[in-house]
């Protein structure tokens, strides 16, 4: 690099001595010159067993007109990062693309061009030892072996102001997994995978196979993933595309088996995290702890298939959920908007750190407007606000549509993974979020 760097500097030297007047002068390149001119070489950064570790005692978040507080005790996160990672300047050549001739910033890992991935891999593992809401313990969380192999990462400025970037990586986590009491029972999702494609029989998470990288965001086809500063809060737009996949989820010491997302195109998601009193507003009701995010998502997706919970249900194995030709949202300019994203936590026996059980995990919204239609395979949950609940039914091509309606995906420690939408009657009441 250094000999490169003088061999430059004395070839520049020695135009610059030639003399003529041609020599001086700097001639201006057209756009569209300038839109063919890319980099050939770029700068070449090699890491090699970093370990970062970050400690932190205590975390706390204070709502400061009620003092109610979340509590992290014992939290850390490490990285481990070995890559080989070059480093470019290219410029967009399509001309077709709304940002063609713009200039943006490369970054390529090429972790998996080489046999040994297991050495050049990114990791990160993170813990929190104990989650108190108003000082009452909930339990401990964990995020387990997270692996990078490689990525790529683009980014340049947006056509009207701010950040624009795209990223692709393939990505694997051994569990997330949270822990509610001190016999160790837990909700955990366990063998996530995030890829281009994931290739198997869906019911049998051991012939699966990976390969490339998921996709948040396509700069150069005019797409872009971008953060924005609202006048009110934060806005992101993440477009992205792949396969995700998790080999079990389970609660409680009930499995209920794999879940595959199979050819995700969502074009348009757009996330506003506004910066007001509604956002991040908790509830602690006798035995559930709700957590209001005040977010609110528009998006328009189609997925090839979404399957949920295959595993004996005491009637035979079968799918939960299996739903293809998914259309989430009729079209860009109709997507589906979610208002106020929440999460819920639902136990028996909250206060007991010994005899604490989870009884059901729920996220959703109690305000969605908009369709999502599929051919429904199989149907577990409340099909319309005043339904009963259904078990495994087949519902054909059904269109689900929203009217300010609640919607929430569940996992109940009884009966599986559902769609809620009837929430009467059932432990899910966020009635002082409406």
């Amino acid at each position: 690099m250094i000999k490169e760097l003088i061999v430059i500097v004395l070839s520049a030297g020695m135009l610059c001595l030639y003399g003529g007047p041609s020599c001086m002068a700097l001639e201006q390149l057209s756009d569209d010159d300038m839109a063919r001119v890319e980099g050939q070489s770029g700068i070449t950064i090699l890491v090699e067993g970093m370990h970062i570790r970050n400690q932190t005692e205590q975390v706390r978040f204070i709502d400061p007109d009620t003092q109610n507080s979340i509590t992290l005790n014992g939290f850390s996160l490490a990285f481990t990062l070995s890559s080989l990672t070059l480093m470019d300047i290219k410029t967009v050549t399509d001309p077709a693309s709304p940002y063609y001739g713009k200039t943006y910033l490369s970054f390529v890992n090429e972790a998996f061009e080489y046999d040994d991935r297991e050495s050049m891999e990114q990791g990160m593992d993170l813990a929190v030892d104990q989650i108190l809401v108003n000082d009452q313990e909930i339990g401990s969380l964990s995020i387990e072996g997270m692996k990078i192999p490689g990525f790529f990462l683009n980014t340049g400025s947006q056509l009207n102001g701010g950040l624009a970037f795209d990223f692709g990586m393939e990505t694997t986590i051994e569990q997330i997994c949270y822990t509610y009491n001190s016999q160790g029972d837990s909700l955990s999702f366990s063998g996530m995978m995030l890829s281009e494609t994931i290739t198997g029989d869906p019911a049998n998470p051991v012939t699966w196979e990976s390969n490339g990288e998921f996709r948040v965001g396509f700069y150069e086809a005019g797409n872009p993933a971008a953060i924005d500063i609202l006048p009110d809060g934060i806005g992101l737009s993440l477009p992205m595309q792949g396969d995700i996949g998790m080999e079990n989820i389970g609660i409680g010491g009930n499995d209920f088996g794999p879940m595959l997302i199979d050819n995700l195109n969502m074009p348009v998601c757009n996330i506003t995290i506004p910066n007001n009193d509604e956002t991040f507003e908790y509830l602690v009701d006798e035995n559930t702890v709700t957590i209001n995010l005040g977010i609110a998502v528009e998006t328009y997706a189609t997925v090839d298939s979404i399957k949920m919970g295959y595993y004996d249900n005491g009637n035979g194995y079968g799918w939960d959920q299996d739903w293809e030709n998914v259309s989430i949202g009729s079209s860009s300019q109709e997507p589906l908007v979610v208002t106020g994203i929440t999460i819920q936590f639902a136990f028996e026996n909250m206060e007991d750190n010994d005899n604490r059980q989870l009884v059901t995990f729920s996220m959703g919204s109690y305000d969605v407007n908009g369709t999502i239609t599929a051919d429904m395979n199989s149907f577990t949950g409340t099909i319309s606000p005043d339904s009963a609940s259904v078990t495994r039914v087949n519902l054909g091509t059904t269109t689900l549509e929203f009217n300010n309606d609640a919607l929430f995906l569940s996992i109940d420690r009884t009966a599986g993974i559902t769609f809620q939408r009837n929430l009467s009657g059932t432990s899910l009441d966020l009635s002082a979020y409406r």
